[in-house]
């Protein structure tokens, strides 16, 4: 068996050294290590590149979105038997590997394999981010509309984040990832690209959180609402997703309410206080975070 790892770098060398070290602690006989790096300035990368020459360096040149980036490194695998995609700013349990290829194993068949996640910041873990699926076993076997639905309905508990999958590349290989299917939806195009492989053969979710999602004010996760309205106009575009309208929809709103609290007290209009009525009685994520703020304060 053969495990391509592509450590996706631009702009944060501090970052990519620590994920460099973390990786060469592990069995390396069937792991091949990859930086693929798109910085504006690389030349403190290639002082790492003269620093770990057992390290293959690719300089991708230039600014480059994250699905043409994994496009680059799909189109270009020729033999390994899974691929993943290390982003320089999160870190993997040292059994993260072996939780993968016993679930490889289990099921050869199915596209990719992710797992439950842990957020930190500034290295202190948040106590109430260590995510377990709500599914009660070890293995969860999903296809593209409950993957479509877990992705954008909150209330249907945690997913298994982007940046932990490791895909098939025996079935991958056969997938032409040419537009409008598999790169669009903007910052979403996670959810599109996701919701079309499980289209094809199953994804497998492991219910450890064996991968730690760092947050700061760089990564997507600690943006603000930044794509949502593109992402709710763009499914409404397309027939297949038009029968989510409803999640979508309630997508939208809590989105607003995001919004709303941020912008705080001078934003409240009546339009918006129709956004948190509907959000407070259709979502129960929502009213136990509302409860949680009342008793602790």
């Amino acid at each position: 068996m053969k495990i391509t790892i592509y450590l996706l770098s631009r702009d944060r060398t501090l970052l990519l050294e620590e994920n460099i070290k973390r990786f060469l602690k592990l069995d390396l006989s069937y792991i091949n290590l990859v930086v693929s790096d798109n910085s504006q300035n690389n030349k403190e990368i290639k002082k790492l590149q003269q620093k770990y020459k057992k390290i293959t360096f690719l300089f991708r040149g230039g600014e480059i979105l994250l699905s043409q980036h994994m496009k680059i490194c799909f189109e270009n695998d020729t033999f390994s038997d899974l691929l993943f995609f290390s982003h320089d700013d999160d870190i993997l349990d040292l059994n993260f590997f072996k939780q993968i290829v016993s679930a490889y194993k289990k099921y050869p068949d199915s596209i990719a394999y992710a797992t439950s996640s842990v957020s930190f910041y500034d290295n202190k873990i948040f106590k109430d981010t260590v995510l377990h699926f709500k599914d009660r076993k070890k293995y969860i076997q999903i296809y593209s509309e409950e993957l479509f639905k877990r992705w954008i309905d909150i209330d249907k508990g945690p997913i298994a984040p982007f940046s932990s999958y490791v895909y098939n590349m025996n079935l991958i290989r056969d997938i032409n990832f040419k537009p409008p299917n598999y790169l669009e939806g903007g910052h979403f195009f996670d959810t599109i690209f996701l919701y079309y492989l499980s289209k094809k053969h199953s994804i497998i979710w492991i219910n450890q959180p064996l991968i730690r999602i760092r947050i700061h004010h760089g990564s997507i996760t600690s943006m603000l609402s930044f794509d949502y309205k593109f992402f709710y106009n763009f499914c409404l575009k397309k027939e297949e997703f038009r029968k989510y309208i409803e999640i979508l929809s309630k997508f939208r709103k809590i989105n607003l309410l995001n919004k709303i609290q941020k912008k705080g007290i001078k934003y409240l209009k009546l339009f918006n206080l129709k956004i948190i009525i509907y959000c407070i009685l259709n979502s129960k994520y929502i009213r136990s975070k509302i409860l949680k703020k009342i008793l602790l304060g």
